[in-house]
């Protein structure tokens, strides 16, 4: 009868041997766990999530008074050049942010106050510079033609109202 001391013992031919299956035993149980058949994988998959949830709002509330004022009184859910206004900040680094989207697609405008010598706006009033920022989910999201039509929607709009409503508080 053979010893379990000898069976056992990590020395020498035997050790080495026994050292070996336990390896090859935890690989071959990394691989078999890790696999997964094809069905499986549907089961499982999560969707991509919505822009709006990849994206999120960090103005889901109304404008301030002053705000809305300068926009002739846009609305969140309301449409501009064909999309949906998402958000519209308060003044913040001194400008506004509105932000819109249609389906999975979306962009920033940055509304400031032109500056002489500043950056050329691809739109602007006589008193505010328009800037398109942060298509999602990437630039090529936003074609040329949806961009101009939102910005001259927000340029109608305030044009409307910038003579006769205050320059918002921090703009």
């Amino acid at each position: 009868m053979t010893d379990v001391r000898y069976v056992c013992h990590v020395d020498g031919r035997k050790g080495w041997s026994v050292g070996c299956a336990v390896l090859i035993a935890a690989a071959l149980g990394v691989v078999v766990f890790s696999k997964r058949s094809p069905s499986d994988a549907g089961k499982n998959a999560v969707p991509p999530p919505r822009a709006s949830v990849r994206f999120p709002n960090p103005w889901p509330d109304p404008p301030p008074a002053d705000v809305a004022a300068l926009f002739d009184d846009l609305r969140l859910g309301d449409t501009v050049g064909g999309y949906r206004v998402r958000a519209i900040s308060p003044v913040h680094d001194a400008r506004i942010v509105v932000d819109v989207e249609k389906n999975d697609a979306g962009f920033r405008v940055w509304v400031e106050r032109r500056k002489p010598g500043g950056r050329v706006p691809p739109a602007k009033t006589s008193q505010y510079a328009l800037f398109m920022v942060q298509p999602r989910p990437s630039p090529d999201a936003i074609n040329d033609e949806d961009q101009a039509a939102v910005l001259k929607g927000l340029v109608e709009r305030i044009r409307r109202k910038e003579s006769s409503v205050p320059v918002p508080s921090g703009l």
